[in-house]
């Protein structure tokens, strides 16, 4: 995960296999560290569009944006 505006890379999450609820609990984490997020644009694969994804946007207001 990379940040747009200051280009610095805020986290990485490396796995031979990653699912949605993983990429979810990332997110969780990277917001408990560090500022809440607004939005976030990424990829339109099934990690990022799986419920999970879906379900912790609506819990934690951040908005998902695909490319």
């Amino acid at each position: 995960m990379v940040d747009d505006f200051s280009r610095e890379m805020v986290g990485q999450l490396v796995s031979e296999s990653i699912n949605g609820r993983q990429v979810a609990q990332f997110m969780g984490q990277l917001c408990e560290a560090r500022s809440k997020l607004h939005r976030i644009i990424c990829d339109y694969i099934t990690e990022f569009t799986s419920k999970a994804m879906f379900f912790w946007s609506k819990e934690t207001a951040v908005t998902l944006g695909f490319i």
